[in-house]
């Protein structure tokens, strides 16, 4: 038996192995799985590990990627929508909640907001077409020169940490959507969000939620290395107590697919699967099959399909049903005054 180790995110020396060598996102990598009971984080130790190769292989492909396809779809959609921001809202949990907390904070429109992480660059453009200032920052030159060629001046080649010391108290907000998971360490990226914060400006972290799958599932989000981390409302009260600040959550109860959201019960131990080859290829169940030509016309001419450019004006009764937690978290980190 694998003695516990130390939680990365609480500290306690409760964390356990709960599956070795769990499928790794690419053939064929393996990674352990550890949680602490303490925290309700569950987590991969992959220190050392070159994720590079395996996100050339994804950016490269992205349309294709189960998980990452749909990023693609929002990037050429925000370009047709009348309200990009209300498109992506009503498209995803975790947009819909940066939108409302934007709006809701009683911040100025105008008041400086950083995107962390803006990859193809969507978000960032959305929020500006809303009447936000926004810039976006991102490590990756090429997803950098991307998004100026198809939204405008608005991005950044940077790492977080170099910004934040040449930044320092410049935003109201900084927003990181989906970022956190791929991080190896949590701290120094969020003590740099914050360092970039004027007083009273706020974190704004998205993040799968672990709160919403049973415990007997092992791991329901993207295959190691390329997740690293299950954070959990807990998680993210161990982490505010860590940097000394103050910790709230946006409410996803308002978002029209919340009364559909349920508990992730009897789902198999080992969730997530390899999704590409030695080669950094798909595996031969995830490449696309192209429509036979009459059905995919039939499918333009319907302009049906999971993505819509306006907001749905129906809002399903709630009045007799309590959702589970949501599958996404959404956590405000705001530092305390000195």
């Amino acid at each position: 038996m694998t003695a516990p180790m130390k939680c990365p995110i609480c500290s306690s020396e409760k964390a356990a192995m709960i599956f070795a060598n769990h499928p790794g996102y690419q053939e064929p990598h393996t990674f352990d799985i550890w949680r602490c009971p303490d925290c309700n984080t569950s987590f991969v130790n992959a220190e050392g590990v070159d994720t590079g190769l395996i996100y050339d292989s994804i950016y490269k492909i992205s349309r294709f990627v189960p998980g990452y396809s749909r990023y693609y779809e929002y990037s050429r959609k925000v370009l047709e929508a009348a309200s990009p921001l209300d498109f992506l809202a009503n498209s995803e949990t975790v947009y819909w909640a940066i939108k409302q907390r934007l709006e809701s904070s009683g911040s100025p429109k105008d008041a400086p907001v950083l995107e962390v992480g803006s990859g193809l660059g969507y978000l960032t453009y959305a929020l500006n077409q809303s009447g936000r200032n926004v810039v976006g920052i991102d490590i990756s030159e090429t997803e950098v020169q991307n998004a100026r060629k198809s939204y405008g001046d608005y991005f950044i080649r940077a790492e977080i940490g170099d910004y934040s010391h040449t930044n320092a108290g410049r935003f109201a907000f900084v927003v990181a959507t989906e970022v956190i998971e791929h991080i190896g360490d949590v701290y120094p990226f969020l003590e740099s969000g914050l360092r970039l914060l004027r007083p009273g400006g706020e974190l704004l972290v998205t993040t799968p939620n672990r709160d919403a799958s049973s415990q007997d599932v092992v791991w329901d989000i993207e295959a190691p290395p390329v997740h690293l981390w299950w954070l959990s409302s807990q998680s993210f009260a161990a982490i505010a107590a860590r940097l000394s600040c103050s910790l709230s959550f946006v409410d996803m109860s308002g978002y029209h697919d919340a009364p559909n959201w349920r508990y992730a019960d009897n789902s198999p131990p080992v969730t997530k699967l390899p999704t590409l080859n030695r080669e950094g290829d798909l595996l031969p169940q995830f490449r696309p099959r192209p429509f036979p030509l009459r059905v995919a016309s039939k499918l333009k001419r319907m302009g049906q399909g999971l993505f819509q450019s306006e907001p749905q004006q129906n809002t399903p009764d709630r009045s007799h049903s309590k959702p589970a937690p949501a599958p996404a978290l959404c956590a405000i980190l705001k530092k305390r005054p000195q």
